[in-house]
């Protein structure tokens, strides 16, 4: 005599299928539910000693499939299709759903010579998913243990994948599993995608920044060529779009792609005059789809000042925002404002630019002082110019 209790239960259609422990015996039973609801017993299977525990019970295809650990080697299911290995193992066994002996009974033991356990199961189209916990022969539940996951083809017995892990303390226990295929998991409420997740950096533009298809800047040459928009496509990579920026200034710029020397290692576009070259001049794209704000970049001239000639350049910009409006006081007045000091801006570069003289200004024709009709009346024109600038400003 002993304690007999349900360790595990199943419906199908009408039947209920339960399995467990009686008078120290592996039991599984049918019950067929009538009208009112109430089990009413339709088939038993004895499967001998049970020297164990059952893990679960399922329906798949019209056979019952029951799981467990025992160390009974010679469960009453005819011959095994893998022997028993020793110690306690798990075990699957397939039967008829009236639980009538037939030739289609199957029986496999899984584990080694140690104790091998059977947690839980799953019973996923055709294949029998377990997992449980294994450890050497003669150890103590003290002693460390593993964690296993495998799935069988229950008809031949045939371990089709398996893997193993540890925990800490080397007390591996899993107590639960579940089989998803497409369908739903704690992964859906988190707003995560399943799927192997990809460890290599984008190198597309267009996933690796907050670029975006047909956003662009303009480059135009130093060298007089006219200006070229630069447009982003969504195979562009920083290679390609180094390439785009050295055609677009007529190669008057070299464009690399570099990588940071220090963590975290990113990948950036440097961009510089080539040598003896005049550059060119980086602008913002059309609003709404300028490029160079999420490349990094600020519009503006690059060229190289080698030479002793070059000291005394200077470069001259307007700083005229595209956002100047007339709608209301305040923007008039900045608009006011922005275009007086370009305004400045053109006087000053005008003066630069114009002729420089230092004492007296020598006639290379005649050697004397002053100057010829033809520079008196260019030296006239630039003073009315700048006459005229200063009563526009």
């Amino acid at each position: 005599m002993g304690d007999d209790f349900v360790q595990a239960m199943t419906v199908s259609g009408s039947d209920l299928y339960t399995a467990g422990v009686e008078n120290g015996r592996m039991v599984v039973r049918q019950f067929t539910l009538g009208e009112d609801g109430a089990p009413v017993l339709s088939a038993t299977r004895d499967l001998g000693l049970a020297q164990g525990s059952i893990a679960g019970i399922a329906i798949d295809n019209g056979r019952v499939i029951l799981t467990g650990q025992t160390e009974n080697a010679a469960l009453d299911l005819g011959a095994p299709t893998t022997a028993h290995g020793g110690g306690s193992d798990a075990f699957i066994a397939v039967m008829s759903a009236d639980l009538q002996p037939a030739a289609s009974d199957r029986l496999t033991y899984i584990g080694g010579e140690g104790d091998d356990t059977a947690a839980d199961v799953v019973v996923k189209d055709g294949k029998v998913w377990i997992t449980g916990a294994n450890r050497a022969a003669g150890a103590s539940d003290a002693d460390p243990s593993q964690g296993y996951l495998s799935r069988l083809d229950p008809e031949t017995g045939a371990v089709e994948w398996s893997r193993t892990w540890t925990a800490d303390n080397a007390q591996a226990r899993p107590a639960t599993i579940a089989v998803a295929s497409g369908g739903a998991s704690v992964l859906d409420r988190l707003g995560l995608p399943q799927g192997e997740i990809t460890q290599t950096n984008a190198k597309l533009l267009t996933q690796a920044t907050a670029l975006r298809v047909g956003d662009q800047f303009t480059v135009t040459p130093g060298n007089g060529a006219r200006a070229v928009t630069v447009e982003i496509t969504a195979k562009d990579t920083l290679d390609t779009l180094a390439k785009k920026i050295v055609n677009a200034s007529s190669r008057q710029l070299k464009a690399t792609v570099v990588t940071d020397k220090t963590a975290p290692f990113m990948q950036r576009l440097e961009i510089t005059a080539e040598s003896n070259k005049a550059g060119a001049v980086i602008s913002s794209g059309a609003p709404g789809k300028d490029a160079l704000g999420a490349l990094g970049l600020t519009p503006g001239l690059i060229s190289t000042t080698a030479g002793a000639e070059s000291k005394d350049r200077k470069a001259y910009g307007l700083s005229l925002p595209n956002t100047l409006t007339l709608n209301g006081k305040e923007a008039i007045k900045a608009s006011i404002e922005a275009l007086a000091s370009a305004i400045s801006t053109v006087r000053s570069a005008y003066k630069g630019l114009g002729p420089q003289t230092a004492g007296t200004l020598t006639n290379s024709l005649t050697g004397k002082g002053g100057s010829t009709a033809y520079y008196d009346t260019q030296a006239a024109n630039f003073q009315a110019a700048l006459a005229r600038l200063s009563t526009t400003a």
